[in-house]
């Protein structure tokens, strides 16, 4: 299923600017970016 998300200009021209290489897709992209975001494994008592 594919949808369509708005965007500000603004916001396109930086998610352009991220891109790996040109034909890379908007959602390789927001996938790739995701991924970096987001931790699988949770903080410890320890390292908090």
């Amino acid at each position: 299923m594919v949808t369509t998300i708005r965007l500000r200009p603004e916001t396109k021209s930086r998610l352009d600017a991220l891109k790996t290489h040109p034909r890379e897709s908007y959602d390789e992209t927001l996938n790739r970016l995701l991924d970096m975001a987001y931790d699988p494994e949770p903080l410890s008592e320890e390292k908090l």
